[in-house]
């Protein structure tokens, strides 16, 4: 029952008018006056706040201030960023796969053969399949030539 009595209180005290009254200090003359309530000001207060701060993020997304922001920063910076990475990235992991070439075809050459490394990346493996593409293509280039020069003869 109490609880019930304290809202109904409380819904009463934001009902309640009040009065602002703004007077001349000398001649007691009434400058401005405004009839309020809690529940007026509370609006008030909270429909300014909420306009005020869609206003402000507004004007800091949709000009340039955001780039003053950090980590917001200029969307084609960020993009020319992103693909200068990813070069870097693919450059790095190209010269890895010529140096592993490069090795391997040295260690052919020099008789030394061993098995497929644990981690190769695609790269490396797209390159071993194109020389052994390269390889048959040549075998089979020989043997026609010498098949052709079988029958010429």
């Amino acid at each position: 029952m109490e609880k019930k009595d304290k809202k109904r209180s409380f819904r009463e005290q934001l009902k309640n008018r009040y009065r602002l009254v703004v007077l001349n200090d000398d001649t007691f003359e009434e400058k401005f006056a405004l009839r309020l309530t809690p529940l007026g000001l509370l609006i008030l207060f909270g429909s300014v706040t909420i306009i005020m701060t869609f206003l402000v993020i507004s004007l800091v997304a949709f000009t340039p201030l955001r780039e003053y922001i950090p980590g917001y920063g200029n969307v084609d910076q960020k993009r020319e960023l992103i693909i200068l990475t990813a070069r870097a990235d693919s450059l790095e992991e190209s010269m890895e796969a010529k140096d592993w070439f490069i090795k391997n075809i040295g260690d052919v050459l020099a008789g030394k053969t061993e098995g497929k490394p644990e981690n190769q990346t695609k790269i490396q493996v797209l390159i071993i399949l194109v020389l052994m593409l390269v390889h048959q293509q040549m075998i089979h280039c020989l043997e026609t030539k010498l098949n052709l020069q079988i029958n010429i003869h």
